[in-house]
């Protein structure tokens, strides 16, 4: 049975935000009168509020043409403890990824920031992955005070700007059914600069604690052409636990990820995990972060740390 909870909607993003949030108890109109001329809208609907899920819903932002931006949103929870086992992304055409995470910078609740750069992503922390339901009986622990991030990403490739509206709808669990505490193992790239032509990037980190592998996943876009993630006691025996060759365009929105939800992989302290990723830039112009990336993305349980790494940048 899933617990009763109410939902965080728009309106508590109002008073830290010039953006449309008004009237009603849920959300700003949905009509076009608050459209500006010459915008194209394409905010998703907000779902009728449910009491099996939290659903956090962005204010209306504004992208201009021809432009690629990610926003990051600060969010408090104020509902007490809670546990989720998936989150559904909602988001409109342009969209790349909507993904909840953690910041070791806080900020007012409904702080709302332009984070596209690789220089602003040195605070966040991976927290909830979109679309990957953990199986009965696992959990991630959402407690009480606790401030998350609500990232969301546009490639506005239309001529016109975009008026955009997300909204995260994560799945709840009541807290004292869980009986496997889940959190994330994320490693991340930032110092990306493709040139033309066939290019790498691999780098290890080091697993602090034992945890149990639970998922595992890679991210690139559309220039990717092969992702691997090997693990290992040391670099000279490492093993490959995940490998997509060809990478393909489409899995730049739903790369292939490998389970263990059955049968765990006991993955001790000290163990190497490394990312290698390989691209073909096929264009006359160097390809940054975030037009192109590098990272893998799992769950773990064993410990409530979530594991995040990058290598230094040069």
């Amino acid at each position: 049975m899933r617990p009763m909870r109410p939902t965080i909607l728009c309106s508590i993003l109002c008073a830290a935000t010039a953006a449309a949030c008004s009237g009603g108890d849920d959300v700003a109109d949905d009509g076009d009168d608050d459209v500006p001329d010459g915008v194209v809208d394409v905010r998703v609907d907000v779902p009728e509020p449910s009491d099996a899920y939290l659903d956090l819903v962005t204010p209306d932002l504004e992208i201009a043409a021809g432009t690629e931006k990610m926003f990051c949103i600060y969010l408090d929870n104020d509902q007490g403890e809670l546990a989720v086992d998936n989150m559904e992304a909602l988001q409109g055409d342009y969209g790349h990824h909507i993904v909840l995470l953690t910041t070791i910078d806080p900020q007012p609740a409904g702080t709302v920031e332009d984070c596209t750069s690789q220089e602003d992503m040195w605070k966040f922390r991976s927290f909830v992955l979109p679309g990957n339901e953990l199986p009965p009986g696992h959990g991630i622990r959402i407690p009480d005070g606790m401030q998350y991030v609500m990232q969301i990403h546009y490639v506005n490739v239309n001529p016109q700007p975009i008026l955009v509206r997300d909204v995260a709808r994560l799945q709840l669990v009541e807290p004292a059914a869980v009986e496997t505490w889940v959190t994330t193992l994320t490693t991340n790239s930032l110092r990306l600069a493709l040139p033309t032509g066939v290019s790498s990037e691999s780098f290890d980190c080091t697993l602090t604690e034992d945890v149990d592998l639970l998922l595992l996943g890679g991210h690139m876009h559309e220039t990717g052409t092969t992702f691997e993630i090997e693990v290992g006691p040391s670099v000279d025996e490492l093993e490959s636990m995940y490998l997509v060759d060809p990478w393909r365009p489409a899995y730049r929105d739903a790369p292939p990820v490998t389970l263990f939800y059955q049968q765990p992989r006991a993955v001790p302290a000290g163990t190497i995990v490394r990312t290698t990723c390989t691209w073909d830039n096929t264009s006359a112009e160097t390809i940054e972060f975030p037009a192109e990336m590098c990272a893998s993305f799992g769950y773990i349980a064993g410990t409530s740390t979530p594991f995040h790494c990058e290598p230094p940048s040069e």
